[in-house]
């Protein structure tokens, strides 16, 4: 068993992160938004097992830890969300963990080592971690050859083409494609192998994080471009066009009705008559090819601490904090169905005030919370090979999400609750950015037999129906529950309740042959109180009145009137 570690000490990492994984490759003034890994220690290590002849099934195990690790995010000039982040970065007070106040933002990055992924470049950081580890295993089943009768029958003249082949120049070839006999035989079926399996664990330790919408934005990008959609990348200078594709996949489909209708009639033996270029080349069958892969995800991160970053001027408090104790990400996906949920422990959003004209009493009130009990996720998709080729991927038939969220309760004063709404606003804003969204170089999408609408023959000729696209007719389900809401909205002498318990709201695509869409909301009752204190002084000349400390309730709503 061969051990191999390779440790690197001051690392940067840098990714591309554009939407639909365009990337500029012009040699100056490049418009790429980058993500970075940058940190002070790089460990990866894994083993090679040599221990066995040919076996069956081979574990492979690999370590990949980092220490002092930043996630920084670079946006060029032309992304319209550029000078709002900058303006973020320079203006946002933040709050640390002992309740100091820091403005201007410390920057960590200037005691540590950074080659590209600087401040004065245009990088930012995102995402401080002290501690990484992530532990992938991997039981593989190898795919020895055959044996060598075959090779055995090569002729001396092939021979020679094979050996010689790599000094000459080489001619545009077609993939290699594989035939499968359809006569009589069933189509194969991947699920008869045992899958190849992978389970990766990703443990982070207690994290900073600053929450700018576009490096969320940008993330999810990055992640499309490796597991998603978009894993072949598409230069930004180059000469087609998503029109383009759409009128050359209109082209293709009378080029294809042409050469077959040619052929036919010339009756000529494709295998004797025509080019390599022109003919796939056709090999054994190799069924191993095919063999599913199911992966077994799981992240865990502890004490966190996010900034719900907003522009804070000098009478400003500083930036909203979300305290999230501990949080919880499993997925496990096979050939037909993918499983995921999200825990989250119980979230505290803490927020203040400057207000200086309140009492001594009311003092208290300068700091605001919000907490959230738990959180839920659950989702379930399912995929299917009817229709499909083994080269193609499985379709997504089906999505079911079910939200599970705990107790919301809290207490904010009017301008604590508009530093929150101003912070998420700012977050959505730079989430969405319209302004710099990318078309999708490969134009028009798939329909769901996976070539393209033109060509697919369930479209009309005419135009006048075009075979939909998986995600078009795929069924969706949405389940959202809270348990209860219990928000104050408070000043000094008086407060605002509002109590609501339970919500329910479910909503689906598909319900029948008549009705296509349908949102179903259950909300039994809804409390709103206001709550008001009157001074000692006043409550014992009021008639009637005979307490030195009354509270009256004024309700509204769902029976939520009476005295208190």
């Amino acid at each position: 068993t061969w051990r191999l570690t390779v440790l690197l000490k001051e690392f940067e990492l840098i990714t591309l992160a554009n939407e639909s994984n365009w990337i500029d490759c012009s040699s100056q003034h490049q418009e790429n938004s980058h993500i970075a890994i940058c940190g002070d220690l790089f460990d990866f290590s894994f083993d090679l097992p040599f221990d066995d002849f040919l076996p069956l099934t081979l574990p492979l195990r690999f370590w990949i830890q980092g220490e002092s690790v930043d996630l920084a995010l670079f946006l060029p000039e032309v992304y319209s969300s550029r000078l709002v982040v900058e303006s973020l970065d320079r203006h946002a007070k933040l709050q640390a963990r002992d309740g100091t106040i820091l403005h201007p933002r410390p920057q960590d990055n200037q005691r540590k080592w950074r080659n590209i992924c600087r401040r004065s470049g245009g990088w930012i950081d995102c995402w401080s971690i002290p501690i990484a580890a992530i532990s992938i295993n991997w039981i593989y089943h190898p795919m020895p050859a055959y044996g060598p009768p075959p090779q055995a029958d090569i002729t001396t003249p092939e021979k020679e083409e094979i050996l010689l082949s790599p000094m000459r120049i080489p001619r545009q070839r077609k993939p290699t494609g594989f035939t499968w006999p359809q006569d009589g035989c069933p189509k194969f079926d991947p699920t008869t192998l045992p899958p190849d399996k992978v389970s990766l664990e990703l443990e982070i330790g207690p994290s900073v994080m600053y929450l700018y919408g576009s490096w969320l934005r940008n993330f999810y990008h990055l992640k499309e471009s490796i597991f998603g959609e978009d894993q072949q990348f598409t230069d930004m200078n180059s000469t087609t066009t998503p029109r383009d594709n759409l009128n050359a996949a209109t082209a293709a489909t009378a080029t294809t009705n042409t050469k077959q209708t040619s052929v036919a009639t010339a009756g000529l033996d494709l295998d004797a008559s025509c080019d390599d270029d022109d003919v796939s080349v056709k090999k054994e069958f190799d069924p191993r090819v095919y063999r599913p892969l199911d992966v077994v995800v799981s992240i865990t991160m502890h004490d966190i601490q996010a900034h719900l970053m907003k522009n804070c001027t000098d009478n400003d408090p500083a930036c909203p904090v979300i305290l999230i104790e501990r949080f919880g990400f499993e997925m496990k996906k096979g050939y037909k169905e993918t499983q995921l949920q999200l825990l989250l422990s119980p979230a505290i959003l803490i927020t203040t005030d400057r207000v200086l004209n309140r009492m001594s009493k009311d003092k208290h009130l300068q700091q605001g919370h919000m907490m959230l009990s738990g959180l839920q996720i659950r989702g379930h998709a399912m995929f299917s090979d009817c229709g499909r080729s083994l080269d193609q991927e499985t379709l997504e038939y089906a999505w079911q999400l079910e939200i599970q969220l705990g107790k919301l309760s809290g207490k904010l004063t009017s301008p604590q609750l508009y530093h929150v709404i101003t912070g998420l606003e700012t977050l959505v804003l730079t989430i969405t950015d319209p302004e710099s969204r990318l078309q999708a170089p490969r134009l028009p999408p798939e329909c769901h037999h996976g070539v393209p609408p033109l060509q697919c023959p369930e479209s009309d000729v005419d135009g006048k129906y075009r075979c939909p696209s998986g995600d078009d007719i795929k069924y969706r389900m949405t389940r959202v529950c809270i348990d209860a809401i219990d928000l104050y909205l408070i000043e000094s002498g008086t407060a605002l309740n509002l109590w609501a318990s339970p919500l329910r709201l479910a909503t689906c695509n598909l319900h029948g042959n008549h009705v296509k869409a349908g949102v179903t909301a259950v909300l039994p009752a809804v409390k709103l109180r206001q709550l008001i204190c009157a001074g000692q002084q006043q409550a014992s000349s009021t008639a009637g009145v005979g307490v030195a400390n009354n509270n009256t309730s004024v309700g509204g709503g769902g029976g939520g009137g009476g005295r208190s």
